[in-house]
């Protein structure tokens, strides 16, 4: 399948649509920090020794070290030398970008804010937004897949 787009294209609306976030986010910001912090109050209320808090437990380790490191070694041995490359250049760069809007930012974590919110991971004293292991972890997996999808997955199969 063809693409409807040419990279330069892309690589445009993709500039635009970065450039409408940080012009439009002053006005949803604060109302969705509002929000969130209901809405982490109210689960965190309703999933204590549940199911659905061991799932989100796991979901959230997805994204430490614990679980990244040894992906991305495992993913070392099985793969061309440069998709390792491509990968460790992504986590290094979104761990930047993650540590630079923290300092844009200077947000409190929600647990700051709220003595009602309780931190699901221990947390360093740093800001938190955005969330630097969220961050890093999407970016991750998402190289990952674009890069196992090179590597002889069926395209078919994914989205992105």
């Amino acid at each position: 399948m063809d693409n409807k787009f040419s990279d330069k294209t892309k690589i445009i609306i993709i500039i635009v649509y970065l450039i409408l976030v940080i012009i439009t986010e002053q006005f949803y910001r604060q109302p969705l920090t509002i929000i969130s912090i209901s809405l982490i109050i109210n689960l965190q209320n309703k999933i204590k020794d549940t199911f659905i808090a061991i799932f989100f437990s796991i979901i959230t380790n997805f994204g430490s070290e614990k679980v990244l490191i040894p992906m991305v070694l495992l993913f070392l041995f099985f793969n061309p030398l440069i998709y390792f490359y491509y990968l460790i250049f992504s986590i290094i760069t979104s761990t930047y970008f993650a540590s630079l809007m923290k300092l844009i930012y200077l947000d409190y974590r929600p647990n700051w804010d709220d003595n009602q919110v309780l931190p699901i991971i221990s947390c360093d004293m740093g800001y938190g937004n955005p969330s630097g292991h969220t961050l890093v972890s999407t970016i991750t997996y998402l190289v990952l897949l674009k890069l196992l999808q090179k590597n002889g997955i069926k395209k078919k199969k994914f989205i992105v």
